[in-house]
């Protein structure tokens, strides 16, 4: 059949209003509109997503009981910190020199502590900070971590290495030893290198000045930055 001028194809006609057909860049513009839409609101769903499946924790890193200089015992800081304080994590780390209570109140000054007695913070004890630890770890409710705070103020402030399952005993303020040595033969819970944390900065502030984390203990500022390398390495602890 013959198709006058002026007339549209009559398949076309058929599979598509006659607006449309009228008008292809009012239907492109369209098309283009509605795919734009679709793109965005399957971004911002997306993202949405992704926030709710953010979680915080909140505990406490850097705590000490009677195996140092602070008191109780490891399963009542555990204890009271899951328990009462309703923290998601609390890792105790005892001093590991035998220093640690010399600056410390009467009370606390009762000469137990892991630097002299080591089965406190390894065992084979039940009471001893690791299977103390171990005991208290809940997957998806509690973390509890143990470490150990090594160093004093005045020999380059404190920093704790966190899961290791000995205590440290090499000298103190001898961090090149630490990084270099003691970490690289003593790996974390999980067989990663140890995670550190640079403890209170501002107390050595005036104190410990180009001693700060051992920096007087490296050849040079670049060989320093491997004990900042050590706090963004290693295995993360689960919740």
């Amino acid at each position: 059949m013959k198709q006058g001028k002026g007339e549209q194809p009559r398949l076309l006609s058929f599979l598509l209003p006659a607006f449309l057909t009228e008008n292809w860049s009012r239907y492109v513009k369209s098309i283009l509109r509605l795919v734009f839409c679709v793109v965005f609101l399957a971004a911002l769903s997306a993202e949405r997503v992704f926030a709710q499946t953010e979680k915080i924790f909140f505990g406490n890193l850097h705590s000490h009981t009677s195996f140092s200089d602070g008191s109780g015992k490891p399963a009542d800081a555990y204890k009271h910190a899951r328990d009462v304080a309703h923290l998601d994590f609390l890792a105790i780390t005892e001093h590991n020199h035998v220093q640690c209570e010399d600056g410390a109140s009467s009370d606390r000054k009762d000469g137990i502590m892991i630097a002299k007695a080591p089965k406190l913070y390894k065992g084979p004890g039940a009471g001893a900070l690791i299977p103390v630890a171990n005991q208290f770890t809940e997957n998806g409710k509690f973390v509890a971590i143990y470490g150990q705070e090594f160093s004093t103020v005045s020999q380059g402030n404190h920093v704790n290495v966190f899961e290791v399952g000995e205590v440290i005993n090499i000298e103190k303020g001898k961090y090149d030893t630490l990084a270099n040595d003691w970490l690289v033969t003593h790996l974390d819970s999980t067989g990663q290198p140890a995670i550190i944390e640079l403890n209170h900065p501002k107390n050595c502030e005036n104190t410990c000045v180009g001693k700060e984390y051992g920096k007087d203990d490296f050849g040079s500022p670049a060989e320093w930055v491997i004990l900042g390398a050590a706090t963004r390495k290693g295995a993360c602890v689960h919740a």
